[in-house]
């Protein structure tokens, strides 16, 4: 999973460099964002459907068959690497090309954001159904509902927020959605109320469903041409981090401390993340 989603953003870069496609970046990467969120809502239905009337091998079948599909279709796909770059991989010179693109500040603040954004993804699947049977003693329907909710936000902003991005820029917007981020987590683990806690995990939802095609944009933006399957690596990589050492320490957290501990901490993440990305990319924003 994580090799595919590396390659096909690596793809997409290169796709979205050609000088017809580039200025519609931005609304090329939130239309796919918003097909990822339609994939979110309408998936688990059909999951579920398959597994109630013919049980949970076929269903798993049935996405293996899928993803088998979708392999065979990728293979298809014309090929945007140069021909004379080299083909050899070696790990120790991936870890070179990291180590020399995290000296750049705009990739420093990609990274920040990118450690911001999968921190929100997982508090809001580790903690936020914890907290909210807690709270309200909702069922898994319920929960399940906050998650289809969540994800059609996806599919209504992503390609918006896509355009106004290839318009007014990708730096302006990272830090403002990142800090609506913070604050609809902040809300979610203070709120008492079902209407307030509503409301806030909408916030967060559109926090969440603006930050990713901007990140995704933003690491095709600043990736060098000659090392961009390295870049979009660099940047998937931040997720994968978090999501291996987030989940486990939330849900401990939690345990240990019922309440707002846990997403009180991923809000004060997301806005040092923020904070993070703003002041490394001051010097694009002011020219």
């Amino acid at each position: 999973g994580a090799l595919a989603a590396a390659g096909s953003a690596a793809y997409l870069a290169d796709l979205t460099e050609r000088p017809h496609l580039k200025p519609m970046r931005g609304t090329i990467l939130g239309a796919q964002g918003g097909l990822v969120a339609a994939a979110y809502v309408v998936g688990p239905a059909i999951g579920g459907a398959l597994t109630h009337f013919y049980g949970a091998q076929t269903a798993y079948c049935s996405v293996a068959a899928l993803i088998g599909v979708c392999g065979a279709a990728y293979a298809t796909l014309p090929e945007t690497r140069p021909k004379e770059q080299s083909t050899s991989f070696r790990l120790a010179a991936a870890a070179k090309d990291w180590q020399h693109l995290l000296q750049d500040r705009r990739q420093q603040a990609l990274f920040a954001a990118n450690l911001a954004l999968f921190m929100n993804y997982s508090a809001m699947v580790t903690v936020m159904p914890l907290h909210a049977y807690h709270l309200f003693a909702i069922g898994a329907g319920e929960i399940g509902a906050l998650f289809s909710v969540g994800s059609a936000v996806g599919i209504l902003l992503a390609p918006v927020i896509g355009t106004l991005s290839d318009r007014y820029g990708r730096t302006p917007l990272v830090a403002p959605f990142a800090v609506l981020c913070g604050i609809g987590c902040c809300g979610v683990a203070m709120s008492h109320s079902w209407e307030v806690f509503l409301a806030f995990y909408m916030m967060w939802s559109v926090g969440e469903a603006a930050l990713a095609p901007l990140l995704s944009a933003y690491a095709a933006d600043i990736a060098p041409k000659e090392h961009v399957g390295s870049a979009m690596s660099l940047s998937r990589q931040a997720g994968d981090l978090v999501s291996f050492v987030a989940p486990p320490l939330l849900g401990f957290m939690y345990d240990t401390s019922p309440g707002h501990a846990a997403m009180s901490l991923t809000s004060f993440m997301t806005i040092l993340g923020a904070a993070t990305f703003w002041n490394r990319t001051k010097r694009m924003r002011t020219g």
